[in-house]
């Protein structure tokens, strides 16, 4: 296992610890958007404290600053529907982290492959970003 993978797998567990107790933040947009498309956050905390994975993971910003942000799309499932949230670590101080969800949506299914992960482009059926983060029907 290489060293981004031990990371990554310390940060699912990080992750679900602080979706069991609750202490994820979730930000505005990621409130409203949860309700246009018919999103329960408490769901969310739920599966994400049991059953989620990181499909892909981005650092925002530069190492060199304080704060450095990572961002995690998570995939997790609640009664066999997957979600895909996009989780937001801040760190400060190189030692005090936060997690925040920046948003969450039902991933479609011509745009991404059931593991989460993104098709091929010549793969797809969509390619409109419109698209991918519409609530499923």
């Amino acid at each position: 296992m290489s060293l981004h993978q031990k990371k990554l797998t310390k940060e699912v567990k990080n992750i679900k610890k602080y979706a069991k107790f609750g202490l994820i933040q979730i930000s505005l947009h990621a409130k409203e958007r949860m309700k246009e498309r018919n999103i329960d956050e408490r769901l969310i905390q739920i599966a994400l404290s049991y059953n989620s994975t990181i499909v892909q993971d981005r650092p925002v910003g530069n190492y060199n600053t304080s704060p450095f942000y990572d961002r995690f799309v998570i995939q997790c499932k609640y009664n066999k529907i997957p979600y895909h949230v996009v989780i937001e670590k801040q760190t400060r101080d190189n030692h005090f982290h936060l997690y925040k969800m920046i948003t969450c949506y039902r991933p479609d299914e011509g745009v991404f492959r059931k593991d989460g992960t993104l098709r091929k482009r010549s793969n797809r059926k969509s390619l409109n970003a419109r698209t991918i983060l519409a609530p499923a029907s």
